[in-house]
């Protein structure tokens, strides 16, 4: 459990934990806000560009669309991320 979720992401975490219960894996949900998402995807991280590129839609309210991801160069490093990251 992570220390810094509100109480409605331990709800919602809750929740996916118990539906979950059955399956012989493991589940760990992560749970971001889309703004933390879309932010995420403009400064081209890659965990959140792969998601966006590889994941499968389960569901969609229609109600947040997701940034344009920045991609980045192979050479060029995201050292404000790296600083933000490690600090």
């Amino acid at each position: 459990m992570l220390g810094d979720r509100t109480e409605k992401e331990e709800v919602i975490a809750s929740r996916i934990e118990s539906h979950t219960q059955p399956f012989k894996n493991s589940v760990s949900p992560l749970i971001y806000s889309i703004d933390y998402i879309n932010q995420s995807l403009r400064d081209g991280q890659y965990f959140f560009i792969d998601i966006i590129r590889e994941g499968i839609l389960l569901y969609d309210t229609g109600k947040a669309i997701f940034a344009e991801p920045k991609i980045l160069k192979r050479n060029c490093g995201n050292g404000q991320f790296l600083n933000d990251y490690f600090s």
